[in-house]
């Protein structure tokens, strides 16, 4: 009962642990972007490092088209800072990216590994909201660095 308060007190939910979720870095996103539909725009993005793979990163990232938001996810090898290899995990990476799906390749990621839930259940509690100013991009900023950089 008392473990449970705390979660509580600390914004933690009592089903999902967060406390191994970082911001995605401006590199993973730019990589994710790079091979998405020009149609939908990254809002931010939030990474756990894979259990299995010693150098990659599951990426979740929360997209938007008009006023409909999606999370994506993308398992990607390398460090944060020079990301490497991508596959596409979840439905939506696969239909609107056009990097290969996970599952079918030699890493075997897939939407019900735990890295994967954890993702995608911190970004539908808000999780965007409770990572600092100075480590997540904004909605606007990094729509427009995107912009400049990724979708050739």
């Amino acid at each position: 009962m008392v473990g449970a308060l705390v979660l509580l007190a600390l914004g933690c939910s009592a089903k999902h642990d967060f406390s191994k979720i970082e911001p995605a870095s401006q590199k993973q996103l730019e990589l994710i972007n790079r091979g998405l539909d020009q149609r939908y725009e990254i809002e931010g993005g939030c990474a756990v490092r894979s259990w299995n793979y010693k150098d990659a990163y599951y990426v979740a990232a929360l997209i938007h088209r008009r006023e409909k938001a999606e999370v994506g996810i993308w398992w990607i090898s390398g460090d944060r800072e020079t990301p490497g290899i991508i596959l596409a995990v979840n439905g939506f990476a696969i239909v609107y990216s056009s990097y290969p799906k996970a599952s079918k390749t030699r890493v075997g990621a897939r939407i019900t590994d735990d890295e994967a839930k954890i993702l995608k259940a911190y970004l539908k509690e808000g999780g965007l909201e409770k990572v600092s100013t100075e480590t997540w991009l904004n909605h606007t900023s990094l729509g427009t660095q995107l912009t400049t950089t990724g979708n050739s």
